[in-house]
């Protein structure tokens, strides 16, 4: 992918309580230990850092000490203070002036240094200030003011599928967790969350396109059933691809979602240009059966050369083997089987609704006309 979106299991929790947050990354933890196949569990409260904690005693302010003051004469004695630069070979070298080594191993040493005041004189930080050692964190993140915790997992090849385990923890542990930590959130995150709004988004955008589609045809054919009917390849162009996905041994992905688009794109045109055909026959008198059989006669080797060598153009990207070609390969797939299964059903399923939708028209024309004749008796 361009950008890293996680790993497969991704959990976002939100709350107002950090020591909530710090029980429930272990109950989250135990819930997916539970779950085969999954491992590398981890959390955004791993690995924290120990960080020291200064606390002014009263003798501070009245000998004008700040906090600010000892924080930084701790630094400049354990961290150091740049005092000069010396040009050497090119590069600057940095002198810093601190503790030796022996002194600075040991962060109890902090209790044997003094601590000058801004007058110059000399106090014992230990009538100045304590200190304390705390657990730290590498980062703090928020969502709409709440500190958030964010648990992530792997998951093997033969393990379960990620959205079918997330879809049990929110479903089976969630409702506990809510009652044991009030004021908790909980939201999917990382790769899954990722496929989740792309597939939302492909079905928007797919519909959209039908549509526009749908409202073009309408107006060039003046008819809102021969449009319907050139669309009917485009399911037949999913069912296609996922033969193919099938016989060649592919996972659907979020690839195979686009080839599946692109073909919907291009199956339609073997339906536009038959039943183009159709509608000329029959403007030139030609009866209907007649110029359903005449039409797919005359379309039939356009129809199949164009559905052919779309597919033979593609095999070579269909048994590439580098890596830089197997994210385009479920695209592909999708495009090619599509094209070539929608082929088929055109050339049989569209003259059989056609004369279908026309049988309709007669039928519902003959009632229209009975009504007429009994309102005007």
């Amino acid at each position: 992918t361009i950008r890293d979106p996680g790993k497969p299991i991704t959990l976002q929790f939100a709350s107002e309580s950090i020591d909530d947050l710090e029980l429930l990354a272990d109950d989250v933890r135990a819930s997916l230990e539970r779950y085969p196949g999954v491992f590398d569990i981890s959390d955004s409260f791993d690995a924290p850092l120990e960080e020291l904690v200064l606390s002014l005693k009263p003798a501070a302010e009245n000998l004008g000490i700040t906090l600010a003051d000892v924080a930084r004469q701790i630094r400049q004695a354990f961290y150091g203070e740049e005092v000069q630069r010396i040009p050497r070979d090119g590069e600057d070298i940095r002198v810093m002036v601190r503790y030796p080594e022996a002194e600075r191993r040991a962060i109890a040493n902090i209790n044997s240094m003094y601590i000058r005041t801004s007058d110059g004189r000399e106090v014992p930080f230990s009538t100045v200030a304590t200190y304390r050692v705390e657990t730290g964190y590498q980062s703090i993140e928020r969502v709409d003011r709440l500190r958030t915790l964010e648990v992530a997992a792997d998951v093997a090849d033969d393990g379960a599928p990620p959205r079918a385990i997330v879809e049990s923890i929110l479903q089976n542990d969630a409702p506990t967790w809510l009652q044991m930590y009030p004021g908790l959130s909980i939201n999917m995150d990382g790769e899954l969350q990722e496929e989740i709004e792309f597939q939302q988004a492909m079905v928007y955008l797919g519909m959209l396109s039908m549509l526009v589609i749908f409202g073009l045809m309408a107006i060039a054919f003046k008819s809102y059933w021969q449009p319907f009917l050139v669309l009917t390849a485009v399911p037949f162009g999913l069912m296609g691809a996922i033969f193919g996905h099938w016989i060649l041994g592919w996972q659907v992905s979020m690839f195979s979602i686009m080839g599946v688009i692109a073909c919907a794109g291009v199956v339609v045109n073997d339906n536009l240009v038959l039943i183009d055909r159709i509608n000329n026959l029959r403007a030139e008198g030609v009866d209907l059966e007649s110029a359903l059989l005449q039409g797919a006669t005359d379309r039939f080797r356009p129809i199949i050369l164009t559905s052919v060598t779309t597919f033979v153009g593609l095999i070579p990207i269909m048994l590439e083997t580098s890596v830089q070609a197997q994210f385009l390969i479920p695209m592909v797939v999708s495009l090619s089987f599509g094209v070539m299964f929608a082929t088929g059903v055109t050339l049989v399923l569209v003259p059989a609704l056609y004369l279908l939708g026309d049988d309709i028209g007669k039928l519902f024309g003959a009632l229209s006309r009975r009504g007429s004749g009994v309102a005007v008796s």
